[in-house]
């Protein structure tokens, strides 16, 4: 199996995998186009005048991990989200900390990667690009797009598609790959290391879609049934070493956009009749928030738990008996919508960005949001010291 990536020409998938062998993928890498995507609210407790943000982001850094969802809308060169990140990393390759990108699902629309469509492959490898050429890991996690919004046997087929096509791309230049694995739900526990390789953070990676679909049972996946993944949850946090504890999957289960019925009325209608499938009020949606719930509740242990879904950058601070969770949400890869604060909300933009947690030698996580700024966000005091069309870092804290 071969593969070739060409930094700022084409990058071509290899033979090798059933479903992608000759597909030829060109991706004109362009000259960092920006955009701007206004938005009707914003909320940050930087704002308020009780608190303020740290004015400097971690220097002496020795891991960190990169979270953005929902970026498969755009190819790279149409997508400074994209772009921007790809300069983050190659400076932290350059100076040798080791990073990991995670694709918090909806890698690409609207159906995933369908047989003879290379668009869908342009579309996926632009975010191969982030990390292609260093010695970044890209981590894909599955969104209800990947599954083709349908998680069947024809759902399936399209997630084995991207799964064989992320293992070309890795066959290459680029260190991607797909988990919890195609038609599997996980969790799958990743120890996050820094040089020395000591465990600075645990990541437990979750496909949520599977968990409020009915896939096609796979004997390959360690749990084959809701009950088998919760078990397996707790198996993994009770035996995680003593370090930040990092789940991640699609879904929210806190969330001030439309998918939490923050938008118009006939969506916030049908999101409380529980009719919006992809809604936190539809039945299956409110089970899997139940039980990841009662499982972090039973944790007692302080989680960070990332997702995409609802095209914004939130952070959501929520307090639980013996245990706490901080919800970030990072789903404004390659589409925008607006968000709402909700209880417990500390940071709330509709705007293009992603998020970081930086772990500095001194122990501790710190996270920095960083967004395009708009005018809307600028002439709010969003963007301080900014400019519209600029990416600046909107939001710091220090979270563990």
């Amino acid at each position: 199996m071969t593969s070739t990536v060409v930094r700022g020409g084409t990058l071509v998938p290899g033979r090798g995998a059933s479903r992608v062998a000759g597909w030829v993928v060109l991706l004109a890498i362009g000259s960092g186009v920006t955009t701007t995507c206004a938005t009707d609210r914003f909320f940050s407790d930087c704002l308020a005048p009780s608190s303020q943000c740290p004015g400097q982001g971690v220097a002496d850094q020795v891991l960190v991990l990169f979270l953005v969802g929902d970026a498969g809308a755009k190819e790279y060169d149409r997508n400074p989200v994209m772009q921007h990140m790809n300069a983050a990393v190659r400076t932290l390759d350059e100076q040798g900390v080791p990073t990991t990108v995670l694709f918090l699902g909806d890698n690409v629309y609207e159906d995933g990667v369908r047989d003879g469509h290379p668009e869908d492959l342009r579309l996926l490898g632009a975010q191969v690009e982030v990390v292609a050429g260093t010695a970044a890991k890209g981590i894909f996690l599955a969104g209800n797009h990947d599954w083709g919004n349908e998680t069947s046997a024809k759902g399936l087929e399209r997630l084995v598609n991207e799964e064989e096509a992320l293992g070309v791309f890795s066959a290459g230049s680029a260190n991607v790959v797909l988990t919890p694995r195609a038609g599997c739900p996980g969790p799958v526990r990743e120890n996050l290391e820094d040089s020395s390789g000591n465990v600075l953070a645990v990541l437990v990676l979750l496909d949520t879609s599977w968990w409020m679909g009915d896939p096609p049972a796979d004997a390959r996946c360690g749990a084959t049934t809701r009950e088998e993944v919760i078990r397996e949850m707790e198996d993994v946090f009770r035996e995680a070493p003593d370090a930040p504890l990092i789940v991640a999957a699609h879904h929210p289960i806190r969330t001030g956009g439309p998918h939490g019925g923050n938008s118009g009325s006939l969506r916030w209608l049908g999101n409380r009749m529980g009719v919006m499938g992809e809604d936190l009020n539809a039945p299956r949606y409110r089970a899997l928030i139940e039980d990841l719930s009662n499982v972090f509740t039973r944790t007692r242990r302080s989680i960070i738990y990332a997702a995409g879904h609802d095209h914004s950058l939130q952070v959501i601070d929520e307090s639980r008996d013996g245990s706490s969770v901080l919800h970030l949400v990072s789903g404004s890869g390659s589409k925008v919508t607006g968000a709402r604060p909700i209880d417990g909300s500390r940071f709330t933009a509709g705007l293009p960005g992603y998020m970081r947690l930086d772990f500095p030698s001194e122990g501790g996580v710190h996270l920095d949001v960083i967004a395009e700024c708009s005018e809307a966000a600028v002439q709010a005091n969003l963007c301080l010291e900014g400019s519209a069309g600029r990416f600046r870092s909107v939001y710091r804290a220090r979270v563990r």
